[in-house]
């Protein structure tokens, strides 16, 4: 019984958190520039959870992008967005990641001088969802079947030459018997 309790205590414990802060302060975003929060995904699925409100000053956006984009942004070059929000005093942003990498979410201030914003970053774990394997398409099933036969049919005839090849071999050394 004790067994029972110890085991079943220590798979809870080894249970991710459902939902994990990655910052929860109030953050201060100058004008014409936008202050980061990154956000390195190692698993799936996530959702990225951002909510923020201006204490001072005019609207801000916030956009979610991966860490390259934002490096392809900063060096004005083409990049893209995975979701935004229109500037608001206030708002609400979910973002579902399906690959795992490092993102970034960006807080934009085009207004106003030193906007001052509450923010609350968090990465939300989804417990009901792991990793569900998936079947091939029928055309990449006989794909593999084909590709594996001929791999194993090659393997297989390389392996009786060089079997048939020693046995040869052998029989070549021997002396003939005297009895025949």
């Amino acid at each position: 019984m004790l067994l029972i309790l110890i085991l079943g205590a220590t798979s809870l414990a080894a249970q991710p958190p459902a939902r994990t802060v990655l910052i929860d302060e109030t953050v201060r975003v100058p004008r014409s520039q936008f202050r980061a929060v990154r956000m390195p995904v190692q698993q799936r699925p996530v959702t990225i959870e951002c909510d923020y409100q201006a204490v001072s000053g005019s609207p801000v956006r916030a956009v979610v992008m991966t860490v390259d984009d934002m490096e392809r942004m900063r060096n004005q070059r083409s990049y893209r967005i995975l979701a935004a929000t229109g500037p608001s005093p206030q708002g609400t942003l979910r973002y579902r990641v399906n690959r795992p990498g490092d993102y970034v979410l960006l807080l934009e201030n085009d207004n106003t001088p030193n906007v001052r914003v509450r923010l609350q970053v968090a990465l939300a774990f989804d417990e009901n969802t792991s990793f569900t394997p998936t079947t091939l398409p029928p055309a990449r099933r006989r794909q593999v079947v084909a590709i594996s036969l001929a791999g194993f049919s090659l393997v297989a005839g390389l392996s009786a030459w060089r079997l048939l090849a020693a046995v040869r071999r052998r029989r070549s050394w021997l002396p003939a018997s005297p009895f025949h």
